[in-house]
This record gives structure tokens, sequence and C-alpha cells, in this order.
């Protein structure tokens, strides 16, 4: 019984599980949030990452650095205060100003850090400061303003527009208006909304082909320099024009351009080098934002993203694209990095598991032949013992493994791939030849070895010592098994887990105790300082036995082992509705159809054949397996299946009395 309890590796759920909670519980120190715990293995074969631009890739702290309004441009911020000065006062800045302040969310308060700061999205907080360094005060506006409508920024529209009604004597007015529309948002986006645009003296002028050429050439410009342009725009309503406008879409029609600024957002400090660890590591990133195409290209070729043969997409094109070609994952690095190490730390238990089952398994049996009242070396209190090394405490060590930065050096794994590799085989087979001969060795030959005499006392020795060498070659093992690659320095890193070295410390201790103490309970005796030295030396040979097995050579046989096993069957074919699983067990007819499938295979498939108008309920081929009404196929499927379902069952029962009759 204590074998089959040695044998069996009921550690191993209990080491799956481990890895996975240890993994979720750093992860979340390194700002990554795992609601789904079976999610971090899955993140350690990640091919691909999604990852946003503003705040993810940049710092999101923007600052307005270049722009072009009223037909006037300034080239930096120092240079804003200059272009003020080159437009009209009345009819363009006060306009800016009200468009500014209006149409936006932001405010002025303190920040995370208590510092006075403006609060709110980060493009309305960098037009506004552009504003303030003007000499405007967005509370004044806002204070005298009475706003009508306000259409709240939508990423679908890319825009957000407000309308407020006109004050006397606002300026620019052309004509007699009783409200105004202010917008902003995505410069592409309101650029084709726009008929007409603003010169500096506040006049309004046709948006003719040589004008549009020209602003998309200034949007180019800014794209190219990584700013994130945003143009600013108004128009002026009647009373009669406001009330036929709905409260779902802005307006966006015919409006004024009034400019393009360019706003400059930093890239965090390490993204590119992140950028270059996922590269090293196999796996591809993509950035998804709003901005501009040519300002998402600059940005990501600044990130290390965009390389030399890479493609940026419009979400309209990706769109259009196949599922196979939209398939993502995201997860971050620090992510990535602890989903291969949940894989690995799972990989490590199971080579040192296997290693402790295959050799204890063998050394019992053999022992117990060899004895003369066939009894193991190994009482089944010391393998009990074992059993927790290996187990519990086995777990605990390997499968806190935190990530190093090698994980990256590595392609991902397929989720297919064999669970024991090649290099665990000869690892695990390597190691329990190893030890399987040691300890034959010290049983058979021991007494010679460290002058043993024939004595009950001796012999009490002799199986101490055993046991002593059997449990130090695990954990020394336990040491080697915490690379499953063909790295030779196993110590790297080690003392960067202190739950290894807990573990470690705790089974060396814990082993003392046992052979100085256990005594009649664990059938031991003490021993002495040389045999301790012994027992021990002979227990790390393990480390260099390990050195040698991973400098073997594969012979070519570990791309035939490595070969990725195949997909299970799927029943996608066979997908069900929830609505319809969750009745399917209960229904009477499936049990029918499966009892009745070889006797009236023939029946049904002519029945179908006559029938087909009233029904296909039952075809086995269809994609949807079930019941399937023609004209309401959308409209209600599970009225369809029950309905066909009573047919089916009727047809049933008259076939029945048929026969009966």
């Amino acid at each position: 019984i204590t074998i089959i309890v040695v044998a069996v590796p009921e550690g191993l759920p209990m080491a799956v599980t481990m890895a996975l909670a240890f993994a979720t519980t750093q992860m979340l120190k390194d700002s990554n949030l795992v609601r789904v715990l079976a999610a971090c293995e899955t993140m350690g074969n990640a091919t691909a990452i999604c990852s946003d631009k503003t705040g993810t890739l940049t710092q999101n702290k923007m600052t307005i650095t270049e722009g072009t309004l009223a037909q006037e441009e300034f080239e930096s911020p120092e240079k804003s205060k200059e272009w003020s000065e080159k437009v009209d006062k009345k009819n363009v800045l006060s306009l800016i100003f009200e468009g500014i302040a209006l149409n936006s969310t932001a405010f002025e308060g303190k920040d995370e850090n208590g510092k006075e700061d403006f609060v709110g999205s980060k493009t309305e907080c960098a037009l506004l400061a552009f504003s303030k360094n003007l000499g405007s005060n967005y509370e004044d506006l806002r204070h005298d303003a009475t706003v009508a409508k306000v259409y709240p920024f939508a990423s679908k529209r890319k825009t957000m527009t407000t309308i407020v009604e006109v004050k006397e004597n606002s300026a620019p007015s052309t004509s007699q208006s009783d409200y105004r529309i202010h917008v902003k948002g995505a410069s592409e986006i309101v650029l084709e909304s726009c008929k007409y645009y603003m010169d500096s003296k506040g006049e309004s002028h046709k948006l003719n082909k040589e004008a549009q050429v020209k602003v998309n050439g200034i949007i180019s410009s800014y794209a190219d320099k990584a700013l994130r342009t945003i143009a600013l725009a108004y128009r002026d309503i009647s009373k009669s024009e406001y009330k036929k406008y709905s409260d779902d879409e802005p307006p966006l029609e015919e409006l004024t351009l009034i400019g393009i600024v360019g706003i400059m957002d930093p890239l965090r400090p390490g993204v590119v080098e992140s950028v270059t660890a996922f590269r090293e590591a196999g796996v591809f990133v993509r950035m998804i934002t709003g901005d501009n195409l040519n300002t998402a290209k600059a940005i990501a070729r600044n990130a290390g993203i965009l390389t030399k043969g890479g493609v940026a997409i419009t979400g309209p094109e990706l769109r259009n694209m196949s599922v196979e070609e939209q398939r993502n994952i995201i997860p971050r690095l620090q992510a990535l990095m602890w989903g291969r190490a949940v894989n690995d730390g799972v990989r490590k238990f199971l080579t040192f598991q296997l290693t402790v089952n295959i050799a204890a398994v063998v050394l019992s049996f053999i022992s117990a032949i060899g004895s003369e009242n066939a009894e193991s070396i190994l009482s089944a209190v010391q393998l009990l013992w074992v059993n927790l090394i290996m187990d519990t405490l086995a777990a605990l060590a390997l499968a806190t493994e935190p990530p190093t930065q090698d994980l990256l050096y590595r392609k991902p794994i397929s989720k297919y791939a064999h669970l024991i590799n090649y290099r665990m085989a000869k690892m695990i087979l390597g190691q329990a030849i190893f030890q399987i001969i040691v300890n034959l060795i010290v049983i058979y030959l021991g007494p010679r070895i460290f002058h043993l005499g024939d004595s009950e006392y001796d012999a009490e020795v002799l199986r101490t010592m055993v046991f002593n060498v059997f449990v130090f070659l695990q954990v020394f093992n336990e040491i080697n098994c915490r690379r499953i690659d063909n790295t030779i320095n196993v110590f790297k890193d080690m003392f960067d887990n202190w739950i290894f070295i807990a573990v470690q410390v705790a089974v060396v201790v814990g082993q003392y105790l046992i052979v100085t103490f256990g005594g009649i309970a664990f059938k031991t005796v003490p021993l002495s300082l040389n045999q301790w030295l012994i027992t021990v030396l002979i227990g790390s040979l393990s480390i260099p036995v390990g050195t040698v097995i991973r400098l073997l050579p594969d012979c070519g046989c570990e791309n035939k082992f490595n070969e990725e096993a195949k997909p299970l069957a799927s029943y996608s074919r066979m997908h069900w509705e929830s609505a319809i699983g969750d009745v399917r067990d209960e229904l009477r007819v499936y049990s029918l159809l499966r009892r009745k499938r070889g006797s009236k295979s023939r029946e049904i498939n002519k029945r179908s054949n006559t029938q087909d108008s009233e029904s296909t309920a039952f075809n086995a081929h269809n994609s949807n397996y079930g019941a399937i009404g023609h004209e309401n196929h959308q409209k209600n499927r599970f009225a369809d299946l029950v309905k066909n379902a009573k047919k089916f069952n009727q047809q049933n029962a008259h076939d029945n009395s048929d026969n009966d009759n």
C-alpha cells in the first residue's frame, strides 16, 4: 500500500493549482489582475500582444507643441504667444478660447499628487493649458455661457460637439445666428465635415481642393513627428436649424475649420526595451489607437513596434479581414513571463516526482525480493516521508519559481505540445537509473565499503545510511530540476526564491531529526559525523550527474519526441446554443433517437425527404444539430425545437401503434 501511495502522483494537481495561485498573486504586484486562474497558463503561450497607445505605450502627459490655427502656425509652445499676436483677437482668439473652454469637460484641480493641474481627458487638459498660457480664463467663459446641447466624445465618431447660445456682439458672426456649434476631434474626421476655413482675420473662405490638400499636408507633417492631431471647428446656426437636430447624432456638416493642433505624448520609459524583449521571446506586439494613421506609424516606429516590412491598417480595413487574421491575445510582458513560469513550474515538478517515483518503486521492489524476509530496505514510514518531500514540499519549492529573463529568449510552446519533452525524459530516466544503481551499491556493497559488521546494529546503520542517501539524492536532484533546459548552471537565481531555500532547509532539518531521534518509529539509528558526510556527499552526486545528462547528445531524438500532439476531437459541428443546451438532456426525443438510431435510420431519412417542409429537425449533418424552422431560423430556435420534438414524438407513437397492431 505504501508503494502505491508513493507511486501515485497525487501531488500533481496541487502543484498545478499552487503554481497558478502563486503566479496570480505575484502578477498582481506587477499590476496584472487575473480573474480566471487558468488564464495564467494561457499567457505563457501568447504569440501576439495588442496594446493601446495612450497611457500604455505613452505617458499620457499631453502638450500642444505645434499648431496651425486661422492659417497661422507656431512651431513650439514658446512661440504660441507670437502666434497670438498675428491673429485677430476679437474674431479669432476669442472664438478659439470659447471653443476650447465650452467644448470640454476637463477642469482645474489637484492631481493625485496634490499638485494644481488640469483634471480630465488629457487631450482636453492640453487644450485648456494652451489657452491658459495665452491668458484665457476658462471658468469665466463657462460661467457666462449657456450650453444648449452636448454630444460627448465617442470612439465611433471620434469627436465632441457642444451647442451654445450666441451672446450679443459675439464674434465672428457673418449672419444673424442664435446658436453656435463647437466641434473638436480627430483631424481627418472633422476635416471631412468642413465646408469652409477661417483666416487670421476671422473671415471664412471656401474649403476647395487646394485648401484641403494644404490642410492634409499639415496633418501629415504633424503625424510624421508622432504628434496627435486635433482639429477645431465651429458653425453658427439659427433657432429653426437648431430645432431640427436630434439628441443622438451631432450636427457635423458645413463646419468652418479653425485649425489643427499637434499634441505630443512622449513614450513611457522602458517601452522600447520591453518591445525588444517581446520580439526576442517570439511575441508580436501590435498597437491599437484611435489616432491618425500616420501618427500611429510614427509612434510605433519610435517604440520599435513598426519595423521594416511591418503593416499599419485602419479600422475599416481590419473589419474587412477574416476572423483568423483578427485573433489576438492581450497580456503584458510580465504576464507573459509568469504564464511561461507556470508551465515550467509544472514541468519541473513532474520531472522531480517521476524520478522519485521510479527510483522508490524499483528500489523497494528489488530490495524486497533480495531480502530474506521479503522486506523493503525503505520502511513504510520512511516512504511516507519521501512522499511528503516529493509531493507537498516539492510542489511548494518548484511551482513557486519566479520568472526570469531567460523565459523571453525562447519561442512560445504550443498548447498541443507534449507535457514531457525529450530533455525532461532524458533527465528523468538518467537520474532514476543513477539513483537505483547508487542505492543498490550501498545496500549490497555498503558493509564492505563502510566497514560495517554483521551485527543487528550494523544492519540498522546500513538501513539508515541507505535512507539518508536516498533522501539527499532527492534534495540535490530538486536543485537539479530547477532547470529543465540544457543550462549547466542549476544554481543560477536559486536564492531569489526564498520558498525554495526554506523548503530545502526544512527537508534537511527534518531528515536530521528523523535520523537522529526517529528511533523505532522510523527504524533509524543515529549516524556518526563521517557517515553523515558520506551520505550527503553521495547524494550531491546528483548535480554532476545532471550535468553529464544535459551534455549527452540528442542523437536526433528530440525532434521526434517533441512532435506536437494532435488536437483532441472537437464538437464544434455540434455546437449547442445555451438555451437549447440547457434542455437538451431533458428531451425524451433524443433518447429515442439514440435507441432507434440503427433500426429507424432508413425510415427517418425517408420521412425527412418527404416532409422536408415540415421539419429537418434531427439531421446529424446540420451545422446546428437541432430543430431548424425554415422561416423562423433566427427568430425562435427554442420554440422550433419544442415544436419539432413534439411532432417527432407523435410520429414515433403512431409508428409504435402500427407495429403493435
